[in-house]
Parts: structure tokens; C-alpha cells; sequence
């Protein structure tokens, strides 16, 4: 199966987990319009809607992830709220958006892992604890 990678203004399709680790990383190292490694992800497959989405800012080291399909919340099991919002880039066309810190429950290394087995097997990753948004 083939999955869209949609960050920023940017779209690729990607059909093994190792190509879009690869693109995540790359997103992690780059500097976007408002100074920050700070930005959101949509991930779905190439012929529907984004299931996963992934707000990571790698220079507070910490990520939020929401199943979007049931608006599910993504935690990494010990990790606990971060101690501040993040900022991230949705669109370079527009201002930042702000995560709330008690969304900001996973490290930027299972996001990758959640992403990878997310591409790997089309379904809700398991690397994460899934809560309804309250």
C-alpha cells in the first residue's frame, strides 16, 4: 500500500516504513518559517484522509499524536506531560499552532516507531496508549 506524507507544504508518498522514517527525520533536522524544529504530520493512505497526525517539536523533545479517525490521544506509557505548549508548523502560510502541554505525551523517537508500524500495517500503532479525547 502506498501513504501520503503530508508536512507543511510538502506531500510524498511513501510505501515502506523506512521512506517515511526517512522524510521524518529529515522534517526533525529542518528549521521551519517560525525558527523552530517544531511541525505537524498528517499520514493516511494515498487514495484517503490522514489517520495519523504527529506534532513534533525536537527542540523541546516531545511529540503529540492523534488517531484521527475517533480523535484518539497517543501516550507513551511513563512519559509524562511535557512541561510546556508546543509550537508547531502547520502550514508556512500561516502562524504556528500550540499543542497543549498535557497533549505532548510522546518522545519524538516513538512517533517514529508509531509512524513506522502505522505505514507497516495500515492500522492504529500499538507503540502507543490510545485515550478518547475527554
Amino acid at each position: 500500500m502506498t501513504y501520503r506524507v503530508e508536512c507543511d507544504v510538502a506531500v510524498d508518498e511513501v510505501s515502506t516504513a523506512g521512506e517515511a522514517w526517512r522524510i521524518m527525520i529529515d522534517y526533525m533536522g529542518t528549521v521551519f518559517p517560525h525558527g523552530r524544529r517544531a511541525f505537524a504530520m498528517f499520514v493516511g493512505p494515498s487514495d484517503a484522509e490522514a489517520a495519523l497526525r504527529l506534532d513534533v517539536d525536537a527542540d523541546v523533545g516531545r511529540a503529540a499524536a492523534t488517531w484521527l479517525p475517533d480523535n484518539g490521544i497517543g501516550a507513551e506509557p511513563g512519559v509524562p506531560a511535557c512541561h510546556v505548549a508546543l509550537s508547531v508548523c502547520e502550514s508556512s502560510d500561516d502562524e504556528p499552532i500550540a499543542v497543549p502541554a498535557d497533549r505532548a505525551i510522546v518522545t519524538p523517537g516513538a512517533a517514529l516507531t508509531a509512524l513506522e508500524e502505522y505505514v507497516s500495517t495500515g492500522q492504529k500503532p500499538t507503540v502507543l496508549a490510545w485515550t478518547s479525547p475527554s
